[in-house]
C-alpha cells in the first residue's frame, strides 16, 4: 500500500476515501438507503453445491452495468446453478447516489445466502437474483408486500389527497416510460418501474401497487413492493427532482457518510464473501475428512473474524471485523497477514503500541508524521474496536460511519485485543501452518465469542 502525502489539514478518513476511490464527488443529496424490505427464498441449493462463487460473479458484472447506466440485468449459466440478477437506481438519483445505494445493497442482499433467491427493495434502489428469468415478471402474488410505516394520521383532507396523489402518479409514470414523482396538497409520491419490463408489465404492475398502497392509510407513509416495480406516497417530501439530484453540498458529514457506506461495501464484496467462499471450501473438505488437524493456511484468516473461523459463522459483526482490519491496513501501510520476527502480526504490534500509548508510531513512515493527530489515533481506535475478539463488542457498521465523521464522537476504548494470540503469531511469523484444531482450541479458551448484534456505545465530548 502506498500513500501520498498529505497535509496537517486533511483528516485522515478522507486518505482512507481516497484510498478506495478518486471518483467521489460532492454532487449528490440522498442516496435513500432506508431498507423496505428484504426477502430470501426458502430454497437451497443442493448438496456439495454453491451459488456463492456465481453471486460474486454476477454482483461484479452488475456493478459495472450500474456504474454506466444507473441498472443492469445479466445471466449466468455456466454453472450448475443459472443465476439471474437484476439491479436498478430509481431515476430521480444522481449518479453518486446510485452508486452508494447500489453499494448498500450488495453489503444486505448476502445475508440472503445461501439461499437460491433474494430481492432488497431500499427506497433508492432494487436488486434481486433467482435462478429464472424474472426480467418482464411484473407481480407475485406470493411475494409482494406492502409497508405502512410513519404513525397515523388522521387529520381531514390527508386521505383524499393520498388517493388522488396515487391516482395521478401511476398515471405520470406510465406516460414517462415508467417512472413519476408528484406533489398532491402536501402529499409526496414515487412510482419506478423496472426497465426490464414491458410497458404493459408495468401498467399491470404499478395497477396492483396502487391499489394495495392504499390499504396503508390512514398510516403517513405507504410503500408497495412489487415484482417488477416499487410505489410509495409519504407525508414528507423524499424524491430529488431533477435539479435536486446535480446540487452540490458542502456538508462533509453527509459526504462521509456516502463514503462509508461504499468503504464498508468494498469491505464486505472483496473480503467477506470471497473469503466466505473460499473458507467455505475450506471446512466442507475438513468436515468431509472428519479430520479437524488438516492445516489451515494462516494468509486465509488475515480478514476472517474469529467466529467465522471457528465455527463458520458469517454475521454482520464479521463485516465489521474484515472492515476494521481493512482500515489499519490502510493506515500503516501494511498487510496483516505481514509478519516480523520482533513484533508478530499488525494486530498485535497495534495493540501493543495502544497499550504502551504509542498509537502514532503504527502510522505509515511514509507520511513522515505529516498528518493531525487526533484524526489518526481516532481512526486506529476505531479498528481496534471493530476488530475486537468477542463480536458482541464490536460496533455496527452504522455506528462505525458515525464514528469516522463526527469529529465530536469520544471514541470508546476497545475492551478486548485482537483476536490472534502470541502463541499463534510465533507459529506463523516463523512460516509453520497451523491447524485448525490448535486453532479452535486456543481460541476458545482465549476469547468468548458471541453473535448477539449490539452497539458500543459512543459518547460526544464535552469540549466543542
Amino acid at each position: 500500500m502506498h500513500f501520498m502525502r498529505s497535509s496537517a489539514n486533511l483528516p485522515l478518513k478522507w486518505l482512507i476515501i481516497i484510498f478506495f476511490s478518486n471518483t467521489l464527488i460532492p454532487a449528490f443529496s440522498d442516496p435513500r438507503i432506508e431498507e423496505a424490505g428484504l426477502f430470501c427464498g426458502t430454497s437451497k441449493p443442493p448438496p456439495n453445491t454453491t451459488i456463492v462463487p456465481t453471486f460474486v460473479e454476477e454482483m461484479e458484472k452488475i456493478s459495472q452495468l450500474v456504474s454506466t447506466n444507473k441498472w443492469g440485468l445479466n445471466i449466468i449459466n455456466h454453472s450448475a446453478i443459472p443465476l439471474f440478477c437484476l439491479a436498478q437506481c430509481f431515476n430521480d438519483l444522481s449518479r453518486t447516489d446510485c452508486l452508494s445505494c447500489y453499494a448498500a445493497s450488495r453489503t444486505r442482499l448476502p445475508r440472503c445466502l445461501p439461499a437460491l433467491s433474494g430481492r432488497l427493495y431500499l427506497d433508492g434502489c432494487f436488486l434481486r437474483y433467482d435462478t429464472y428469468d424474472f426480467f418482464d415478471e411484473s407481480v407475485d402474488p406470493g411475494h409482494d408486500r406492502v409497508n405502512c410505516s410513519g404513525g397515523l394520521r388522521v387529520e381531514e383532507g390527508f386521505k383524499e389527497s393520498v388517493e388522488v396523489l396515487i391516482d395521478k402518479v401511476s398515471r405520470l409514470a406510465i406516460l414517462k416510460g415508467g417512472f413519476g414523482v408528484m406533489e398532491v396538497e402536501g402529499v409526496f409520491g414515487l412510482a419506478q418501474c423496472w426497465r426490464s419490463l414491458s410497458k404493459e408489465s408495468c401498467v399491470e404492475c404499478l395497477e396492483k401497487a396502487a391499489k394495495e398502497v392504499r390499504g396503508c392509510l390512514p398510516s403517513r407513509q405507504g410503500r408497495g413492493l412489487m415484482a417488477g416495480c416499487y410505489f410509495r406516497y409519504s407525508d414528507h417530501k423524499f424524491y430529488n427532482q431533477e435539479g435536486d439530484a446535480h446540487r452540490f453540498t458542502a456538508s462533509g458529514t453527509s459526504i462521509g457518510a456516502t463514503a462509508g457506506i461504499a468503504l464498508s461495501a468494498a469491505a464486505f464484496i472483496l473480503l467477506s464473501v470471497v473469503a466466505a467462499y473460499l473458507i467455505y471450501l475450506r471446512l466442507s473438505r475438513l468436515k468431509e475428512d472428519k479430520n479437524m488437524g488438516q492445516s489451515l493456511n494462516w494468509e486465509q484468516r488475515g480478514y476472517m473474524a474469529p467466529e467465522y473461523l471457528i465455527r463458520g459463522q458469517l454475521t454482520e459483526k464479521a463485516d465489521v471485523y474484515s472492515f476494521g482490519v481493512l482500515v489499519l491496513e490502510i493506515v500503516c501501510g501494511r498487510k496483516n497477514i505481514t509478519f516480523t520476527e520482533d513484533s508478530g502480526s499488525l494486530l498485535q504490534t497495534i495493540w501493543r503500541l495502544y497499550k504502551n500509548h504509542k498509537l502514532i508510531e503504527v502510522v505509515d513512515p511514509r507520511l513522515q508524521y505529516d498528518f493531525p493527530t487526533k484524526e489518526v489515533t481516532n481512526v486506529v481506535q476505531i479498528g481496534l474496536l471493530c476488530t475486537q475478539a468477542s463480536a458482541v463488542l464490536r460496533p455496527s457498521m452504522n455506528k462505525v460511519v458515525w464514528m469516522l465523521n463526527n469529529q465530536d464522537c469520544e471514541v470508546p476504548m476497545p475492551k478486548q485485543p485482537p483476536f490472534l494470540s502470541s502463541k499463534m503469531e510465533g507459529s506463523a511469523s516463523s512460516g509453520q501452518s497451523t491447524s485448525l484444531g490448535s486453532l479452535i482450541s486456543s481460541a476458545l479458551t482465549k476469547i468468548d465469542v458471541s453473535y448477539t448484534s449490539t452497539d458500543s456505545s459512543c459518547t460526544r465530548s464535552s469540549q466543542r
